[in-house]
């Protein structure tokens, strides 16, 4: 068991099937989450800045993030229940809680110590670290938040114990009008991008969850 879930690793769907590009490293994003004990989870992420026009709305949470460039952490349980978490460049947010695939129950998942950033220099975690190499004036952008473990879905019993996890990057070709490219982390089947499919997300099972936990 790990108390990290850790991707920097994303191909476009047609990787699935045909080859599709691949992105890793600096050319992606990197999403963690961690568990150190207590009642919360800690979620980060950077990511290069394609500078995707803005949405129109101001900062803040925004209905349809997911037509813009965003990223996205899907996280599961037992019977389809799972959560839905976008994030944006531009400080928009999402946050969708669903039983059954694509059947929405929670319009407003509530997510707490929200922050972005973007960074000229390369990108850096809230607290200053350097999470990417310094290249010139390429350009980053992040995110973190905290989520209370009371109000995730109920971890799977059935070893290994945990969550199920994925996390996608979707994005405008700034080089081929109307094209757009939805990426993953790990690979789902279907030959058009589908995200709602938790029964195949890769399990990340964090160390010292309470008993009190497993709920089904």
């Amino acid at each position: 068991m790990n108390q990290r879930w850790m991707t920097d690793q994303f191909r476009t769907w047609a990787a699935l099937e045909d080859g599709g590009q691949e992105f890793s490293g600096e050319d992606s994003p990197k999403v963690t989450l961690e568990y150190h004990g207590g009642d919360k989870i800690h979620l980060s992420l950077s990511a290069p800045w394609l500078q995707n026009p803005s949405p129109s709305s101001p900062s803040g949470r925004l209905w349809g993030l997911w037509e813009h460039e965003v990223v996205e952490v899907f996280i599961s349980g037992p019977e389809e229940s799972y959560l839905e978490l976008e994030f944006g460049p531009f400080g928009h947010y999402l946050a969708l809680g669903f039983r059954g695939r694509r059947q929405l129950v929670t319009e407003d998942y509530q997510i707490n110590a929200l922050s972005f950033w973007r960074d000229r220099k390369g990108a850096r975690s809230p607290q200053g670290e350097q999470e990417r190499p310094n290249r010139g004036q390429r350009l980053f952008w992040g995110a973190h938040c905290e989520l209370n473990l009371s109000t995730l879905p109920p971890p799977y019993r059935a070893q290994p114990s945990g969550w199920g996890v994925n996390a996608f990057w979707c994005f405008d070709s700034i080089k081929t009008e109307s094209a757009r490219f939805y990426c993953c982390a790990s690979p789902l089947p279907g030959s058009s991008p589908n995200f709602h499919q938790p029964q195949y997300f890769p399990k990340w099972s964090p160390e010292g969850l309470s008993d009190t936990l497993y709920q089904s």
